[in-house]
């Protein structure tokens, strides 16, 4: 019988290889998620954390990438919700206001239409919402941009975060 030689990753180039192949998976799978409802970033990441420890030192990089592309779109994505829920809300306050001023219908409470006609209140929320659309296509295009840039690096052979 031969003898077994256990090789560390980084000296191995069939591993090399393969954790190559699959951080480019990755990319890919964080590339096309704004299509998918972001189920495949999510699987970006458990892969990219399933390979960390035991992949080549090129690789590890290109994982922990992955995974910050995911954190800062989902923190961009949460603040474009939070901005669309609170204008939509002051919109919603104005709307309930206008239709409780010209249509008639059972007494609203004051606090809720008291700024129906309030231009201010109207530009907070066509900004709050117009900042959440803005966000959203951020993180989107982020995700993508940044994917496509980290699968160029890992194609040339290059780690994340290394100045050359």
């Amino acid at each position: 019988m031969g003898k077994v030689t256990v090789v560390a990753p980084d000296e191995d180039p069939y591993m090399a290889q393969y954790d190559k192949g699959v951080a480019l998976i990755g990319y890919g799978l964080l590339l096309v998620s704004p299509f998918m409802v972001g189920l495949p970033a999510m699987a970006s990441v458990a892969l990219g954390f399933a390979h960390r420890q035991d992949s080549h030192p090129l690789t590890r990089s290109h994982y922990r990438f992955q995974s910050r592309i995911f954190w800062i779109a989902i923190a961009l994505l949460i603040l474009a919700l939070a901005l669309v829920i609170v204008g939509g809300g002051l919109e919603l306050t104005s709307v309930a206001g206008f239709i409780a001023a010209h249509v008639g219908g059972p007494p609203l409470p004051h606090w809720l239409i008291s700024g129906y006609r309030d231009d201010g209140q109207q530009v907070a929320a066509n900004g709050m919402m117009a900042g959440g659309v803005v966000a959203a296509v951020v993180a989107i295009g982020w995700l993508m941009l940044a994917s496509l840039w980290g699968a160029l690096k890992l194609v040339l052979g290059r780690p994340i975060g290394e100045r050359r």
